[in-house]
């Protein structure tokens, strides 16, 4: 008996691969991000509570939503394309920011961080926009 299911194409399995990888490596990321925001929330004594607070939950909302993104991408689920866009333009905001001198002030080697930044986002997006969502349970990729 022939197998008539259709295949997902070896490019769109490479994008997929590319973009687990990209949020893979972004969800360690914002693990570190989020457990300097936990130490700077405790250390920052001086600094008005809802300040401190504000920065310590968008640091855990962003790890909450990158790893959903990441298991929706495992699962090749079509909505993780449009989540991961969403976060690769944002890190390219932020990049740009750190490149400005905007964010990351007096950090040593922001500009290398920046440019790291840029370079993994750029990657997402390809990866965002060659990944082609499966249709069916039989279509998901197989990594």
């Amino acid at each position: 008996m022939a197998d008539d299911s259709p295949r997902i194409h070896t490019r769109a399995k490479g994008a997929w691969r590319l973009l687990c990888i990209v949020l893979g490596v972004q969800s360690v990321l914002a693990i570190a991000l989020a457990w300097i925001a936990v130490s700077g929330f405790l250390a920052a004594t001086d600094d008005p509570f809802a300040d401190r607070m504000s920065v310590l939950i968008v640091a855990l909302a962003s790890v909450v939503w990158v790893f959903a993104t990441l298991v929706g991408a495992l699962r090749g689920r079509g909505w993780a394309r449009g989540s991961n866009l969403t976060l690769q333009l944002l890190l390219i905001a932020a990049a740009s920011g750190i490149l400005q001198g905007m964010l990351g002030a007096g950090v040593p080697s922001a500009s290398a961080i920046g440019w790291g930044l840029i370079v993994l986002a750029a990657a997402g997006i390809l990866g965002s926009v060659l990944a082609r969502p499966a249709d069916r349970v039989a279509e998901q990729p197989e990594f």
